[in-house]
């Protein structure tokens, strides 16, 4: 599997705050959840690019993938086997109308139309916090931290959040017990790692953990998790997306994901890691592109 990693953001970076108050204070998890969840929602009313092209990097474990054309409709069919797979295409992708091209780097066969694209920041989430839960334990993994965090929560002065393009939808904080974790780095920039867990209804709030720029409040890797069960049948997985800055967009490049499931005597685990790389923005590309052949009729 690859390894996915996040990209250092090139936005300055907020004014630190004074040695004794980094000492002393523990941010606070709800104000910054809520102020991330400001963040995302600033960046998404920022105009996105029009065009993007990019190189898309696939790895499964017991998946295969094939590009499929069934009932006049072009897709990717996915079989379980037990075996690993790698897959590179070159993207092109159009955003008024979501349309794109990906040629296979290994077979040069162009499909129209892509396994990732990035997309419009989709937020549900209130802007106040639900009040503390009246006997939350305390959490030994919730560390003071030992670097030197900005516990403010509100974007630094004259900072405009890029515009977000990656999918991620949350839900209130009413609905999840949050906490502190402590001061991570991605790729050198410093983040707040908080732990969610739903108070109530975690298939319909399945987020996890957060990791939020400690100077943008933009979220930088989110995980989710979810759990299904039935008489005889039963599934559960767990997902991570990180979002780097390209241009001046705000955008999931990669996200991995995991699932096992059962259905009687029949199992299946299977797993797969999606990264975008080499990401170039465009103001305009030729509608040649985005006309090109299907693949094969499979079925």
């Amino acid at each position: 599997m690859i390894a996915l990693a996040d990209t250092p953001s090139n936005q300055p970076i907020g004014v630190p705050p004074t040695p004794q108050a980094a000492a002393s204070a523990t941010p606070d998890p709800y104000a910054i959840f809520v102020g991330a969840m400001r963040a995302m929602r600033t960046a998404q009313a920022q105009p996105t690019p029009s065009y993007l092209a990019y190189k898309l990097e696939v790895d499964t474990h017991n998946l295969q993938i094939n590009p499929e054309r069934y009932q006049g409709r072009t897709g990717y069919a996915l079989t379980i086997d037990h075996a690993n797979h790698h897959y590179t295409y070159q993207v092109w992708y159009r955003a008024k109308d979501a349309t794109s091209l990906s040629q296979d780097l290994t077979t040069h066969e162009a499909v129209p139309l892509t396994l990732f694209a990035p997309a419009p920041v989709t937020l549900d989430e209130s802007s106040s916090p639900s009040p503390r839960p009246a006997a939350a334990p305390a959490s030994s993994a919730s560390p003071t931290p030992t670097q030197s965090p900005n516990t403010g929560v509100s974007p630094a002065p004259g900072l405009a959040a890029p515009p977000s393009l990656g999918t991620l939808s949350v839900s209130a904080s009413r609905y999840y017990r949050i906490t502190f974790v402590a001061v991570e780095p991605m790729n050198d920039s410093p983040t707040y790692h908080l732990h969610l867990v739903a108070l109530a209804n975690a298939s319909e709030h399945p987020l996890t953990d957060l990791w939020v720029d400690t100077s943008t409040n933009l979220i930088r890797k989110a995980s989710a998790a979810f759990t299904y069960r039935a008489v005889a049948a039963g599934a559960g997985g767990q997902g991570n997306a990180n979002f780097t800055q390209v241009d001046k967009s705000w955008m999931v490049t990669s996200f991995d994901g995991a699932v096992k499931g059962y259905a009687l005597v029949w199992h299946a685990n299977v797993a797969i890691a999606i990264r975008a790389y080499d990401i170039m923005p465009f103001a305009y590309l030729p509608d040649s592109y985005f006309t090109t052949p299907s693949p094969r009729a499979s079925r």
